[in-house]
Order: structure tokens, then C-alpha cells, then sequence
């Protein structure tokens, strides 16, 4: 008998979704991936045991770009919604936070670049196959809220 993706518990991810207003447009950070198939995604990562998804986020931004963020003032626009990939299932929880004082990121080894983007932007780059799978539709989830 083969195990099936949803037959497994999924991986608890926290993902923060920081965005800037520019030019009347709001536009999301997106980190590029430095290893394997460096593809574009949000800040964050799998919560660590006896951690909250909050404590997670707090601890992923200042990982990934030296930013201090306090997850009581984000703004939690996904408790724990499961998304399936073909890497397996995930339990989302997502958070917002604007991001307009912030001028320089100090990026980890994890990610080489990263870029602000709108939301037609992530969608070009999700048809060129750049940004990770289901990118996108949290991305207009999070837009539309």
C-alpha cells in the first residue's frame, strides 16, 4: 500500500506576506530562493516545535531579513488553512505587515534577491513558472482582504 499526500499530518508553515504601498499600488516582498530550483517566495518557514506561529514568524524575519517584527501588531490573514503541492500538504498560517519604513533588507544564505512586487506582477511570474505553486491565489486571498 503507497501513502498518498493527504494521508499525512501537513507541515506547519508560518508565512508573513509584507507589503509596501507604491504609487497608489500595494506590492508584496518576495525573497528568491539561493539553492535548488530559486524560485520566489514569501518570508517564512515550518514552526519548530513548542513554537506558536507567531513566535515562528517572529523568529523567520529576523532570519531571513534582519527585521524585528512583532506578530501581536501583523495582522493574521490565514490560520491555518492546508494547501496541498506535490511536496506535500501544509497548515498556512499568514500574517500581513506593512512594511513602508523599511529600506534595506539584510538577506540570509536562503535567498540571493528579492523584489516588490504587485499582484499582476506575481501573476506574470507565476506564469513563467518563477514563484513557488500556490503562490499566487493567497496572494489574491491576502489582496482582496
Amino acid at each position: 500500500m503507497s501513502l498518498r499526500a493527504s494521508d499525512i499530518a501537513p507541515s506547519e508553515t508560518s508565512r508573513l506576506f509584507l507589503y509596501r504601498e507604491e504609487e497608489g499600488e500595494r506590492k508584496f516582498l518576495l525573497l528568491r530562493k539561493s539553492y535548488g530550483d530559486q524560485l520566489y517566495e514569501t518570508p517564512g518557514g515550518s514552526i519548530e516545535a513548542g513554537e506558536t506561529p507567531g513566535q515562528c514568524l517572529e523568529r523567520e524575519a529576523l532570519e531571513e531579513l534582519g527585521v524585528e517584527v512583532d506578530s501581536s501588531e501583523a495582522e493574521k490573514v490565514l490560520d491555518g488553512r492546508i494547501q496541498a503541492t506535490p511536496r506535500g500538504n501544509y497548515r498556512i498560517f499568514g500574517y500581513t505587515a506593512d512594511l513602508e519604513e523599511i529600506e534595506d533588507l539584510e538577506l540570509s544564505g536562503e535567498h540571493s534577491s528579492y523584489v516588490w512586487a504587485s499582484e499582476s506582477e506575481i501573476r506574470e511570474l507565476n506564469q513563467e513558472g518563477r514563484v513557488i505553486e500556490g503562490l499566487e491565489p493567497l496572494i489574491h486571498q491576502i489582496h482582496r482582504s
